[in-house]
């Protein structure tokens, strides 16, 4: 096959123009966007989402792309601030993380905490937790699709709360493994490191009556949210077709790799073609999509609403123009 000198110069071009010192600036600054202190992160339809969308926005605009805009569409709303578990008469505070669920007020909730172990239906033949806490093990994110049904289970025998745990797919025994199990929960529940959980359960073991007080600052509306995608484009030359290149701009955590890293790179991207010069036949649109982290509670698939919503209502004339996306998750 003979080459494309064409082909070459612009990928050489596009390759001395890739600004890797501006991706890593943009991570910072992104992280610095978050709905808690602590953790960080950007919930669905929370305020640090919205504020996320209009930094992509302002870069793709500083960038030079064309079309930039930054579309509404309806969703669930979750603001987690702040959360506090205290063992009564211990000094020891967790701080775990907020899972899509309703708050407390300033008091919290106190009551028994009980060991639900991974709360299936076998366990609550022996175990009364009506008007409790529950302590549950998530199951390994290899079985994420059953969270939905521990927590259930620990609804449906009456739990006042739920705090929940991971023992596999973990970092270290510090990490909490937050997952969007797809309900839509109306009692509070949050995550704590394995570390933590050990410490409860050896509590436990050593008192017939283990009473704690969970305080949780969030805000969950399941219905009435807005989220906004984020979309700009370098336009194509000479044909009506576009490729989109994609990315989910909100998170959970402070956390580079989902998906901090990923807006980055289409940012880089955009940047690097723009600076370069180079003039694609094809339009380019660069979409960021919130709502992934969790957008609707009523579905198997709460992570594609924001991106649903998105080629459906806000960019429905793509359809039969886009030929391609790529995207970075």
């Amino acid at each position: 096959m003979s080459k494309n000198p064409m082909i070459e110069t612009n990928i050489k071009r596009f390759c001395e123009n890739l600004d890797m010192e501006y991706q890593v600036s943009f991570i910072k600054n992104y992280s610095q966007i978050g709905d808690s202190e602590l953790y960080g992160g950007k919930h669905c339809g929370s305020d640090a989402e919205h504020r996320g969308s209009e930094y992509i926005k302002t870069e793709l605009e500083t960038l030079g792309l064309d079309h930039v805009e930054m579309l509404p569409c309806s969703t669930s709303r979750y603001q987690f601030r702040d959360a506090a578990l205290k063992v009564k008469g211990q000094e020891r505070v967790i701080k775990p993380y907020g899972y899509v669920s309703p708050g407390t007020d300033e008091k919290g909730i106190t009551a028994q905490l009980v060991d639900v172990k991974k709360s299936v239906k076998e366990v609550y033949e022996t175990c009364e937790v009506k008007g409790k806490i529950a302590l549950l093990e998530a199951m390994g994110a290899l079985e994420s699709g059953n969270l939905a049904g521990q927590i259930e289970e620990a609804v449906l025998h009456g739990a006042c709360a739920a705090v929940i745990y991971a023992t596999e797919d973990i970092l270290n025994d510090e990490t909490i493994r937050v997952q969007t199990p797809s309900l839509s929960n109306n009692i509070p529940i949050v995550g704590i490191c394995k570390k933590d959980a050990d410490y409860l359960k050896e509590e436990l073991k050593q008192k017939s009556s283990l009473k704690v007080t969970l305080t949780v600052d969030a805000e969950f509306i399941p219905d009435g949210g807005t989220t906004y995608n984020v979309v700009g484009e370098i336009t194509g030359a000479l044909s009506e077709e576009a490729i989109v290149y994609s990315a989910h701009l909100d998170h959970f955590f402070s956390c580079l790799q989902d998906n901090m890293s990923s807006c980055a790179s289409l940012l880089g991207i955009a940047k690097a073609m723009k600076a370069s010069g180079y003039v694609p036949a094809r339009t380019i649109i660069f979409a960021f999509h919130g709502s992934h982290e969790t957008g609707r509670t009523d579905t198997r698939y709460p992570y594609i609403h924001g991106s649903y919503k998105l080629v459906h209502e806000a960019k429905p004339q793509w359809t039969g123009k886009v030929i391609a996306n790529i995207n970075f998750e």
